[in-house]
């Protein structure tokens, strides 16, 4: 895209940065469609492994750069957000890393699940990075954002709100908040959607809204009893697809969607190009 207002963003879930080889392949593609920066969730610096951001890094080139909100942790229970960019076309003015407030209370169902997915029955700290950056003569504030799977609409609502205090106390004309919003929505009635539109405001639009369902379960690797899980999800064909990721963009137009049906992940990335 030759028009110096034009910018071209994805968000990606990794889920759980375990497929590194399918996920940079996939990165490399996204770059060739026009991306110059990236939202991923789910980053993961493992021990005795190449992380997948200095593996990012390395494959894209001396031009771009990240900025990352990780745990300490060389586990799942250490994964978080990062931001990549081109810097031939952006360049970042200030980084903020926020952390949202952890819910403790799973439920046994919740334990069971996070168990058979990730090998543990503990409660995630869920992590933001927010980056401030120059477009040329715009200023843009772009926030990654992941809210938790656990405890319900009621939970993402108050992680999204206590987000939006920070945000609030510095205002900026144009944004772009995105991520996973793990928004499951299992009856369709449109509640978790309504609930993100309220909190953000009239100002911002979903400009992934035309996207569609952008996670199924029937992709999720499960690290913990697989074959039991495997066969009674992939070889029954169970099929639960919902928009669990978005692209809400404030005084910024949209000029197109785009999702890309990828392996790596059981998350979808979506690519959105921006006329700033």
């Amino acid at each position: 895209m030759r028009n110096r207002n034009k910018l071209v963003v994805a968000t990606y879930n990794l889920q759980f940065s375990l497929h590194l080889e399918e996920v940079k392949d996939n990165i490399l593609s996204m770059v060739g469609m026009g991306v110059n920066l990236f939202c991923l969730q789910e980053v993961i610096n493992k021990t005795g492994k190449v992380s997948v951001i200095e593996l990012l890094l390395n494959e894209l080139g001396s031009n771009w750069r990240a900025v990352c909100n990780l745990g300490t942790k060389k586990t799942i229970l250490g994964m978080g957000n990062c931001i990549i960019w081109n810097t031939n076309v952006l360049t970042l003015k200030k980084e903020q890393k926020e952390f949202l407030p952890i819910y403790n209370r799973l439920g046994i169902h919740e334990k069971i699940f996070s168990w058979f997915a990730g090998g543990t029955t503990a409660p995630f700290q869920r992590r933001v990075i927010i980056g401030q950056f120059k477009l040329n003569e715009a200023e843009i504030r772009i926030t990654n954002l992941h809210l938790d799977q656990n405890g319900g609409l009621m939970n993402r609502r108050k992680q999204l709100l206590y987000l939006m205090n920070i945000l609030r106390k510095n205002k900026f004309s144009k944004e772009i908040i995105c991520g996973d919003f793990n928004s499951f929505d299992l009856l369709k009635k449109g509640k978790e959607a309504k609930m993100q539109k309220n909190i953000l405001g009239n100002n911002f639009i979903d400009a992934s809204r035309k996207s569609g369902w952008t996670a199924d379960l029937n992709d999720i690797y499960f690290e913990k009893g697989s074959r039991f899980l495997t066969f009674l999800i992939k070889n029954m064909r169970v099929h639960v697809r919902r928009k669990l990721d978005y692209i809400w963009i404030k005084n910024i137009k949209c000029l197109r969607c785009d999702k890309l049906l990828l392996n790596g992940s059981d998350h979808n990335p979506i690519i959105v190009y921006l006329e700033v």
